[in-house]
């Protein structure tokens, strides 16, 4: 004996029988009460919210997006605003850094020579002084600088901003010593001021290539050597 369609009006809906039991058929099974489910119910991982950003130091939020971002992803920075920013930190530090580096290094030559040693050797170690002086101000300026305020003041007026590769684009804080490791990096070539001509020309011709023009070709994420080994990337606010 065939049931009736599950459209009809004695019946439920999905075809259960809301009745007694047909003549001569058997009787429908009695479904009991729905279990009750106890917990918090977590959504799927595509839907979870995703954590907001941690904001700088002192309570400064993040920039905001500019028009167009998509859910808070900031796109990526264009090659002539990186470029842009650079000169203009260059211009920010070169003055007070050769002031600074040129007096420590005459210091460090006058002392070797009233220690009785030659100028050639004075010379010398004074280079090899303000090397060491050149490349820890220009390291702790790009590494302090972005820790503090998540870009230096050329990134600042060029609206450019230094955040984690993981982050897809999003703001966040990168690691103290990864930012060490970025700046030491792009920075290196001012240990070798001491160097022959010939080592730092060539020096000089690595450091292009490898950190200003790199971005220019790499994909997807438009990295220098140093944004890979340190893991950022570099976006756009503005």
């Amino acid at each position: 004996m065939s049931l009736p369609p599950p459209w009809n009006p004695e019946h439920g809906q999905g075809g259960q029988w809301q009745g007694g039991p047909t003549e001569g058929g058997p009787r429908p099974p009695v479904q009991g009460p729905p279990p009750i489910r106890t917990g918090v119910f977590q959504p799927p991982p595509y839907q979870q919210p995703r954590p907001a950003p941690v904001p700088l130091p002192g309570g400064r939020p993040w920039p905001p997006p500019p028009p167009g971002a998509n859910g808070g992803h900031y796109p990526l920075a264009d090659w002539g605003q990186r470029a842009g920013a650079r000169l203009i930190d260059t211009c920010f530090v070169i003055v007070p850094g050769a002031v600074l580096t040129f007096a420590v290094s005459m210091i460090w030559g006058a002392f070797a020579v009233a220690d009785g040693s030659g100028l050639s050797s004075a010379w010398d170690s004074s280079m090899i002084i303000a090397s060491v002086c050149a490349f820890l101000l220009w390291t702790g300026y790009d590494a302090f600088c972005v820790h503090r305020w998540g870009r230096t003041p050329g990134k600042t007026i060029t609206k450019i901003l230094v955040v984690p590769l993981s982050g897809e684009g999003r703001p966040a804080r990168v690691p103290f010593d990864a930012l060490l490791v970025r700046a030491g990096l792009f920075q290196l070539p001012w240990a070798f001021m001491w160097a022959p001509l010939s080592v730092q020309s060539l020096l000089g011709m690595v450091a292009m290539v490898v950190f200003y023009f790199l971005p220019l070709w790499d994909r997807p994420n438009q990295q220098g050597l140093h944004d890979k080994v340190s893991r950022t990337v570099v976006v756009r606010t503005g």
